[in-house]
């Protein structure tokens, strides 16, 4: 039982260090992206169901690339 306990309490050190602030910076991206759609949806004037995430994200890597260049 001790040797259970032992391996689960490093299990969960392990999460806390590693997967745990991961999952907090995957969550908080996705709320960005989420508001950002919600934006972009509003100055469209379309339902908020009709925009693409997918599309959202990639255009924030091409806006990226384009303001680094300027």
């Amino acid at each position: 039982m001790r040797d259970h306990f032992t391996k689960f309490s490093r299990i969960y050190q392990w999460f806390q260090t590693l997967i745990h602030p991961a999952l907090i910076q995957c969550r908080f991206f996705y709320v960005v992206l989420i508001d950002l759609g919600d934006a972009v949806a509003d100055e469209l004037s379309l339902p908020f169901d009709s925009i693409s995430f997918e599309m959202i994200y990639r255009g924030l890597s091409h806006f990226s690339v384009a303001y680094q260049k300027v």
